[in-house]
């Protein structure tokens, strides 16, 4: 007997999935809180699923699921301002961290696959100008941090 589905309503933790009927670019984004997906919508700003992109790695997402856990634990440390909290928070805010080395190049692999734009999001926790950001030829996102 196969199992009756209904759908209720939406997630109430999780963030909305795009909707967008052909998405033009994705950016690479999480936080220490988030259950989804890396990826958004650069359009919306809505999750995209990993399977809607082709894998990225010996046939999974590896790659993409463990810079989201290393990103995870700097925000955490970076959020809870104790342990760690500088060495955390310049792994999420300098173009030549390790951090941000990795996630750009999970961005490039994207864009290799999929064909469309990939951005990364790089957080902007002191006021700095965008311009002394991006020295390099990169496509960032840059926000606000909180």
């Amino acid at each position: 007997m196969s199992p009756e589905i209904r759908l209720i309503g939406d997630e109430p933790e999780s963030a909305r999935v795009c909707s967008c009927n052909e998405t033009e670019a994705y950016v690479l984004f999480t936080t220490y809180i988030s259950l989804e997906s890396p990826l958004r919508c650069l359009a919306c700003f809505g999750v995209i699923p990993l399977y809607r992109i082709p894998k990225t790695a010996d046939g999974e997402y590896h790659d993409i699921v463990s810079w989201k856990s290393d990103y995870q634990s700097c925000d955490s440390l970076q959020m809870n301002c104790k342990v760690g909290e500088r060495w955390a928070t310049n792994q999420l805010s300098k173009v030549d961290s390790q951090l941000t080395v990795l996630g750009l190049s999970i961005c490039r692999t994207i864009e290799r696959i999929s064909g469309k734009r990939v951005y990364y999001y790089l957080y902007k926790y002191n006021g700095k100008s965008r311009r002394s950001k991006s020295k390099e030829n990169v496509r960032i996102v840059l926000v606000n941090g909180s």
